[in-house]
């Protein structure tokens, strides 16, 4: 991209953290729920590059928050089985919320009259 936008720079090093922290899930727990996070962390990355490149954007926000939530809670659920630590899930949780900021004040100066 020519210029990144900050949004897409904070989201590049979150899925590169779930990237490598994933690797490190159990056996058992890697393809679901490992699998689900990841999943959900590249469609966030999805709707930002979308919302960047679009002209139309109808339900792209809305789209975006939806997978940005169930990542939250997937997180907290990997957390609470121990497989991040209390720092990881922090950080991880702190850039989910700067995230879920970005995108609001996005959606809201799309809303206001040119």
């Amino acid at each position: 991209m020519r210029e990144d936008l900050p949004i897409f720079t904070l989201w590049y090093g979150v899925v590169g953290t779930l990237l490598e922290r994933v690797a490190r899930f159990p056996r058992t727990l890697r393809p679901v729920l490992g699998g689900r996070i990841l999943e959900r962390a590249l469609d966030v990355q999805k709707h930002v590059l979308r919302l960047r490149f679009s002209r139309r954007r109808d339900g792209l926000f809305s789209a975006a928050n939806l997978d940005l939530d169930e990542l939250r809670i997937l997180v907290r659920l990997a957390f609470e089985r121990r497989l991040f630590s209390s720092v990881q899930y922090a950080e991880l949780a702190e850039a989910m919320e700067t995230c879920g900021r970005m995108l609001g004040g996005w959606e809201r100066s799309e809303e206001k009259p040119a």
